[in-house]
């Protein structure tokens, strides 16, 4: 199958070394220790379409896996205004071992499929899935989800005419309420963009997929979407 499923904040692991990064436990499964609900629609989608999913267990707290690297929120000291103590007055050596360990693993795996997949002539087309919090600074995201693209957008732009048939009152954000960018993402610019491959990424509200009611139902609106999206792009097998 076409699709390839990319789920950069599936889980909120931290390794055991680290402790709990000096947060409570409430704070690690919130909003900035991975996307809520995010996982379990990329799992509803890899089943049902079906399609490969490669997916990073580790908290993005830990080393986030769709920056690239250098960026000052790689590995973040403040997230949404919480202050992460065990990411604090890091040394090099210390934030190398992330990104060895972790980081380029994920990134590796990614690449490695890729090229397999190349090299066999399967057509791929990728999918990365997040979720967002319904609110932002006291203010109310009005999008069920988002579609995100860079300089790209013809992926993005037939999805969103497939969710808006198979859920006429979906609200579709286009590039809401995130952007994606060379300097500030990892996996669409190099994994989409330069190898040519179409690619979207989708973000979704994660109030709507905290259960697993909510999950199944998205991961069907998606899934019938796609379907639609390989078959328009005569991808289906």
């Amino acid at each position: 199958m076409p699709i390839l499923l990319v789920c950069e904040h599936a889980g909120n692991a931290i390794p055991s070394r680290l402790g709990t990064l000096g947060l409570s436990q409430a704070e690690r499964q919130s909003h900035i220790g991975w996307d809520i609900g995010a996982f379990a629609v990329a799992r509803e989608l890899a089943n049902t379409l079906p399609g490969e999913l490669i997916y990073q267990k580790y908290s993005r707290l830990v080393v986030d896996c769709n920056r690239p690297p250098g960026v000052s929120d790689l590995i973040p000291e403040v997230s949404a205004g919480v202050r992460v103590p065990g990411n604090a007055s890091l040394s090099d050596a210390q934030r190398e071992q992330r990104i060895r360990e972790i980081w380029q693993p994920f990134s590796a795996i990614i690449e490695r499929t890729l090229d397999d997949r190349e090299q066999r002539s399967v057509p791929t087309v990728l999918v990365c899935i997040h979720s967002f919090t319904p609110t932002l600074n006291g203010v109310d995201r009005p999008w069920h989800l988002g579609l995100l693209f860079n300089r790209d957008d013809a992926l993005a732009t037939l999805l969103a005419e497939h969710l808006r048939i198979q859920a006429p009152d979906t609200v579709i954000g286009m590039n809401e309420p995130y952007i994606v960018a060379d300097d500030e993402d990892q996996t669409i610019p190099r994994f989409g963009e330069a190898r040519g491959i179409p690619h979207v990424l989708i973000e979704m509200r994660n109030d709507l997929i905290r259960n697993t009611a909510g999950q199944s139902r998205w991961g069907r609106v998606l899934t019938c979407a796609l379907q639609r999206c390989l078959e328009e792009l005569r991808l289906c097998p």
